[in-house]
């Protein structure tokens, strides 16, 4: 035992470490989407706008009356 505690004390590579880190901090980050809004004159005048969402691709509203 006393073996075993003298190498363990002589040996630089014994100190423990903490391992678990990850290399790219950044990565644990939230990141909120890319929106837009769109908008459209009509033949009747009207002008309507609708939320679309760049990261999904898809749109986020129905296209809604603004004047």
């Amino acid at each position: 035992m006393k073996l075993l505690m003298a190498a363990m004390l002589a040996n630089p590579f014994c100190i423990l470490t903490n391992t678990t880190q990850k290399a790219d901090p950044v990565s644990d980050v939230a990141r909120s989407d890319e929106k837009e809004w769109r908008y459209e004159t009509r033949a009747d005048g009207h002008r309507y706008k609708r939320l679309y969402n760049y990261t999904t691709g898809k749109w986020e509203t129905d296209w809604i009356l603004v004047w």
